[in-house]
């Protein structure tokens, strides 16, 4: 209902015919948004069941329990049915576009939108990996499986968000991220809801509520801010509040702030009275559990009392007794067995209680997925200033910059939510670390703490300021960006020690069966994935192909185009870096016990394939990614082989002082080294001496003289 009032509200079904005008009819006019409203409950309902079944319900060892068996189960049909909704959102597009009915469209027009075009290519994507986490459910009952199949279920819903409205705003890099986090924590929001209500008769009901409500928490700070942003970019100015584009995102605001409301009195009522009912319950089933083992004792020593003092007396009138006796003290601990009646109530009654507000937290949360679904059909308000779309801001997401200056490269953000994000969360939780740490009396370096708060710091600078929109149109400066995101920024974030901050710092479970945030670590790190990735040659190996295959094999132009394509590339510079530099001088647990020597080898032949690469390219006479930088291409720039090879010079000598410094690293480190092992040596002598046995330097002297 909500979906369709929204609709004609907003115009996001048009009925009118203009003549000369191809329509697909009135049938792709409400099927495509109905469609895309089913597969985005789908998806957010497969994203629930997952995430509640491998991180809110507790486990049974390495295998998720029972209820989370069942999750897992209903899961597999939920994603299936996603995977068909969504094809069927693919051949209701191919009709909107191609003003055509379904039944006219042709098999070659419906697979070339799929694999041509973005959002056929984005739909595409959310199919098929929707149909892996649909297998995935039946691969396996490991929390580990379960943890994957959600991760798999939460990036399927995330490609369309990169082309829908956000993707042709101005700006799109913000509004595509904000649209993207947006989406990711309602789904976790809604999803996780619905997921918690299926396992309402759960014993452990009321802590599986309370991981919840800090799930919830999250995911509601997350989609208030995010999607302030993006209707903000959407709307463009105050007085476009006043259309029914604006009205219904006041509606979605009112909604959220109801649902907020309702949260609160999650938190500070159902959810304590849940909890204190819970508490009850538990202590009822513990004293009448050792009534009946007393009374059990009991009973046992009256029995044998009587048949001792009875034996002189027929045997027939002693077993009557007996049988007598024995029936008397099971009734009495029949009577004061039962179960507390109260507690079970109370226990009741608060969990009823919090089903029913959930219940109806979770009608307006799907009146507001609706409310979303029809504002992507609705046209967005047009600026009464509008001017003709210029294709390089529809390309790039903003204006063509003017020539480099120091004020420009350090002014003029340009802002990602996803990457702000990931530094305001990553200083929040150390910074937290560190603070919970001193509290208990523990010590933590401050230079740790510099050097992972810098490391954040410079990865927001040069993703985030008016230096990114350079690396966007100059191969130059994305190669600037690229050192700076593959070398400094790592040997920074390594020198953190974030993973054992974290070892030391989050606090374990009550519950033993339930893993939170330090057990999954611990899980990861002990894992077969990592052990292979942290190899000193493993890590060589996927640093140098990175390089070499970004730029040699035509995978630039090509993740240029595309906004998730930049972000996947970003990242995967830092995660390459990090992994290498981890292994070479990381403090943390989890890296293979490598001599300082064989990883002072590993540097080295980084730093030559380093040097070769700034070398190769500096030779090349063939631009690389000719067809983005070409269209990009500034007018006020050099030429295009020549800002290639400034990039290439600036790549050959970039590294040389981040290779210097980890190369002192190493060498510390092999002294290092070498001091500890003539200290165990040492004291290996000085117990010989005080024993009069042979320590190993006098075996291997006495070994010398033999030879």
């Amino acid at each position: 209902m909500v979906l369709v009032a929204a609709l004609v509200f907003g115009g996001g079904v048009d009925g009118e015919v203009l003549p000369g005008i191809p329509t697909p009819g009135p049938v792709t006019e409400w099927a495509l948004p109905a469609f895309t409203l089913l597969a985005e409950i789908l998806g957010v309902l497969t994203i629930g069941l997952a995430v509640t079944a491998a991180f809110l319900l507790p486990g049974d060892g390495r295998s998720v329990a029972a209820y989370g068996w069942v999750l897992l189960r209903r899961t597999t049909w939920l994603a299936l049915a996603w995977a068909l909704s969504s094809t069927g959102v693919v051949l209701f597009t191919v009709s909107d576009i191609l003003g055509l009915p379904v039944g006219r469209l042709s098999p070659h027009a419906v697979v070339s939108f799929a694999f041509s075009v973005s959002q056929g290519q984005a739909l595409l994507l959310q199919i098929g990996l929707a149909l892996v986490v649909a297998i995935l459910t039946r691969a396996g009952l490991s929390r580990g499986t379960a943890a994957v199949t959600a991760g798999l279920a939460m990036v399927a819903l995330l490609p369309p968000a990169f082309t829908g409205h956000a993707s042709g705003a101005g700006n799109h890099q913000i509004a595509v991220s904000s649209l993207a986090l947006h989406v990711l924590a309602a789904a976790l929001w809604v999803g996780g809801l619905a997921g918690l209500l299926l396992v309402r008769r759960h014993r452990r009901f009321a802590d599986t509520a309370t991981r919840y409500s800090r799930l919830a928490l999250a995911c509601f700070v997350v989609t208030a801010v995010s999607g302030t942003v993006n209707a903000g970019i959407r709307l463009g100015s105050w007085g476009a509040i006043i259309s029914p584009y604006g009205e219904m995102v006041l509606l979605k605001v009112l909604a959220l702030l109801a649902v907020g409301a309702i949260g609160a009195v999650h938190r500070t009522r159902t959810l304590r009275a849940l909890n204190q009912s819970a508490l009850s319950q538990s202590a009822s089933d513990r004293n009448a559990s050792d009534r009946n083992a007393s009374d059990r004792n009991v009973s046992d020593r009256n029995v044998s009392d009587r048949n001792v003092s009875d034996r002189n007396v027929s045997d027939r009138n002693a077993l009557d007794r007996n049988a007598s006796g024995r029936n008397a003290l099971d009734r009495n601990a029949l009577d004061r067995n039962t179960p507390d009646r109260s507690a079970s109530d109370r226990n009741a009654s608060g969990r009823l209680a919090f089903v029913r507000l959930a219940a109806g937290e979770l009608v307006v949360l799907a009146g507001a997925v609706g409310l979303a679904v029809a504002l992507s059909r609705s046209p967005t308000p047009v600026p009464e200033n509008a001017t003709e779309p210029d294709p390089l801001v529809e390309l790039l997401g903003f204006a063509m910059p003017g020539p480099m200056s120091t004020r420009d490269m350090l002014g003029n953000p340009l802002p990602d939510m996803f990457l702000l994000t990931f530094v305001a969360v990553g200083i929040a939780a150390y910074v937290t670390g560190v603070i919970r740490l001193r509290r208990a009396g523990h010590h933590w370096p401050m230079a740790r703490t510099a050097s992972w708060v810098g490391g954040l710091l410079l990865f927001g600078a040069i993703t985030g300021l008016g230096v990114a929109r350079y690396a966007y149109v100059l191969f130059s400066v994305h190669m600037v960006q690229h050192m700076v995101l593959s070398m400094a920024v790592p040997i920074l974030l390594v020198g953190g020690a974030p993973i054992t901050l974290a070892l030391r710092a989050l606090r374990r479970p009550a519950d033993p069966q339930v893993r939170g945030a330090r057990e999954w670590l611990l899980v990861v790190l002990h894992s077969r994935a990592a052990r292979f990735l942290t190899h000193p040659l493993i890590a060589l190996v996927i640093y140098v192909t990175s390089l070499y295959g970004l730029y040699m094999g035509g995978l630039l132009g090509t993740l240029m185009r595309y906004h998730l394509g930049h972000l996947a590339m970003l990242v995967h510079f830092v995660l390459a870096g990090y992994l290498l530099f981890w292994v070479l001088i990381g403090v943390d647990p989890g890296r293979r016990r490598v001599h300082p020597a064989v990883l002072t080898v590993v540097h080295f032949l980084a730093m030559v394939a380093h040097a070769f690469f700034g070398f190769v390219l500096l030779q090349s006479t063939t631009v690389i990614a000719a067809g983005w930088y070409t269209a990009v291409h500034p007018p006020w720039a050099a030429s295009l082989l020549d800002d290639q090879h400034l990039g290439a010079s600036l790549a050959w000598a970039f590294g040389e002082l981040p290779a210097v410094v980890v190369m002192l690293l190493l060498v510390r480190q092999w002294i290092r080294s070498d001091e500890r092992e003539q200290a165990r040596l040492d004291r290996a002598a000085d117990r010989a001496d005080a024993t009069g046995e042979e320590d190993e330097l006098a075996r291997y002297n006495a070994f010398l003289s033999s030879l």
